[in-house]
């Protein structure tokens, strides 16, 4: 019982930088290998998203049951009602929040981010078409987990680099005269 507690206290107001830049390596390492164990599931074993939720409810069924007659561990509605209701509680502004900058995306409140916007879900949907959800899916989590790092252990050369990217990015749409009127008109 002693080192599960040590891995809750890893997960104890962890925040996504922690976890991507591997702060926390206990917590990072158990979010990594479930993502992977998710990838394995979907893309090797070919669960469908509905199946893989009634496996989960399966195992949750059996394991407390199991628990609750063998340990004698008190688990009742109104707990797991709490931690959902934490969970949901936590999430709240940062749905409101991306839910807020999407619609400022859509509404070209700041055109510049707009048509970054739009270059990127095009960009998005050609991925879509050439490689597979779950191909993507496991290029993501990867991604997540190692460029942050990455990033941090070359960031002058990154950031040059990006610097260069942006004066092309700005390049480029000045030579398309409506959005560049459009960005001038909202600056």
């Amino acid at each position: 019982m002693e080192k599960i507690n040590d891995v809750k206290k890893q997960f104890q107001g962890i925040t996504g930088e922690e976890l991507v830049l591997w702060k926390k390596p206990v917590a990072s390492g158990i979010v990594l290998a479930a993502m992977f164990l998710v990838y394995i599931v979907l893309g090797y074993l070919e669960y469908s998203f509905i199946t893989l939720g009634c496996r989960l409810l399966q195992l949750a069924i059996v394991v407390v049951g199991l628990l609750k007659k063998t340990a004698g561990i008190q688990v009742d509605p109104d707990t797991l009602a709490g931690s959902v209701g934490r969970f949901l509680d936590a999430i709240h502004p940062h749905v409101v929040k991306g839910t807020e900058f999407l619609g400022k995306v859509i509404t070209w409140e700041d055109p510049k981010v707009s048509v970054q916007a739009l270059v990127a879900t095009i960009f998005a949907a050609f991925l879509g078409n050439t490689f597979g959800d779950i191909l993507l899916i496991f290029l993501i989590v990867v991604l997540v987990f190692s460029l942050p790092k990455a990033y941090k252990s070359n960031q002058k050369v990154v950031d040059e680099k990006i610097e260069i990217a942006k004066k092309k990015a700005d390049e480029l749409i000045e030579k398309v005269p409506a959005v560049s009127n459009l960005i001038k008109k909202n600056q």
